[in-house]
């Protein structure tokens, strides 16, 4: 997986921007919740930012094994959860690895 070189720079400044700092409260998420937001909340956490957290089972969740919905995110995760969100993403607030 790459890594964004300037990750802790962008996140300060987006911190500063609403007027606030390391200590404000940080959520990472990525789809099934441990692959990207979780190292990218661990790597925050050891770069200052202490509440740096991250969804657990992210936004889609994980696939179930078995059964009718076999393959299919549709166990646990924030949208599984029925927790808000919307299909059309700010694309000025994602970070794309460019292949």
């Amino acid at each position: 997986m790459r890594c964004n070189p300037n990750f802790v720079k962008e996140v300060e400044q987006a911190l500063a921007a609403k007027g606030l700092d390391k200590d404000a409260t940080i959520i990472t998420m990525c789809r099934s919740g441990s692959e990207r937001g979780l190292p990218s909340a661990e790597f925050l956490r050891e770069n200052g930012f202490k509440n740096a957290r991250y969804v657990v089972n992210g936004f889609q969740g994980g696939s179930v094994k078995e059964g009718e919905h076999k393959g299919f995110r549709v166990k646990n995760g924030w949208q599984n959860a029925n927790l808000p969100w919307q299909s059309k993403a700010n694309s000025d607030k994602i970070y794309r690895n460019e292949k």
